[in-house]
């Protein structure tokens, strides 16, 4: 992680940016995933109007998958596979879960961090207590993104159906003061998905955190999994996520894997799944068969494998990733 005088720069950046997917053409496929997105939990402390968590549930119960933490096992050995890998950006727990509920997870982000690679948590932040902050810093966690889900309190307990605002804020507050007087290089981001919030309490969300933690943003909430919930339909909907049209990356990207180390064909899935991390290696399910007839239906056909018709892109307004101190 590079820092600037008191200046971080987020280690993950390029993940983020246009340059991530400058390898990528209609007939390339790199040798190795940029990053792995992992379930490091399936359970949440939170049920959220929008989240399709909600609509993995009875897909969980379908195919077996179940809930569950992922192992520091399994994480040992994706570190192993991943050791000297040119171009792979680090392990990103997010998922369709809260990452802080997995038992191990400090012990999982240690392993990571003590073979030089870079590790995310994406959180809602309710489990930020002191001992909890100080013990991700120790454990040398290169990241932690906290998702609120609207710009005010109001907002947010109508999305997130809960009263948890006020206690999250002041959680990364705390957070933040810790990282500071322990001189960790904790990059701090606070972000928040908006469907119904204005213009003016949106703004007023950028500038009450922007001095505060290192980066901060907001996008569109994607609504497509949800169309027919009749919980929105008495809504003012000023904005959504529009679905994706162009050809989707993540395919020749990034590879998925839930909490028990199936790999599934992408972020949105938790049906079809294409690989066991747990008897096969990374690169063993990169260039297996079924990843390639994946890229193969995209490059030719679009976007068109399970789930894809609720899948969704972010606006160009909401793609900049510019920080306060550039």
């Amino acid at each position: 992680m590079e820092i600037a005088g008191n200046k971080k720069i987020d280690p993950l950046k390029l993940y983020y940016t246009k340059e991530y997917y400058k390898d990528i053409s209609a007939h390339e496929v790199i040798g190795f995933p940029k990053i792995l997105l992992l379930q490091a939990s399936s359970y949440c402390n939170f049920t959220c109007i929008m989240c399709r968590r909600r609509n993995h549930l009875p897909e969980r119960e379908k195919t077996g998958l179940g809930e569950g933490n992922m192992s520091l096992r399994l994480v040992e050995k994706l570190v192993d596979e991943c050791r000297g890998e040119k171009g792979f950006l680090g392990f990103h727990f997010a998922e369709y879960g809260e990452p802080l509920m997995n038992p191990e997870m400090m012990s999982i982000i240690s392993s990571i961090s003590k073979a030089g690679l870079n590790s995310q948590i994406v959180t809602n932040g309710y489990y930020l207590d002191d001992e909890m902050c100080r013990s991700l810093i120790e454990a040398g966690l290169s990241k932690i993104k906290i998702s609120f889900q609207g710009a005010t309190p109001e907002k947010y307990r109508f999305w997130r159906n809960n009263d948890h605002y006020d206690h999250v804020v002041r959680n990364v507050l705390n957070l933040v003061r810790i990282r500071d007087e322990s001189r960790s290089r904790l990059f701090v981001q606070v972000g928040t998905s908006s469907c119904d919030d204005t213009e003016e309490d949106l703004y007023k969300f950028i500038e009450f955190w922007k001095d505060i933690v290192d980066h901060v943003y907001w996008n569109y909430t994607a609504l497509l999994h949800i169309k027919d919930n009749s919980v929105i339909d008495s809504l003012k909907i000023l904005r959504q996520a529009p679905k994706k049209t162009e050809r989707c990356n993540d395919p020749f990207l990034r590879m998925t894997i839930v909490w028990n180390g199936m790999v599934t064909q992408c972020v949105s899935d938790e049906e079809n799944f294409i690989g066991n991390l747990n008897k096969q290696t990374i690169k063993d399910i990169w260039n297996s068969r079924e990843m390639n007839k994946n890229r193969k239906v995209i490059l030719e056909k679009g976007n068109c494998l399970t789930h894809c018709e609720y899948c969704t892109s972010q606006p160009e307004e909401t793609r900049s990733y510019t920080y306060r101190y550039e």
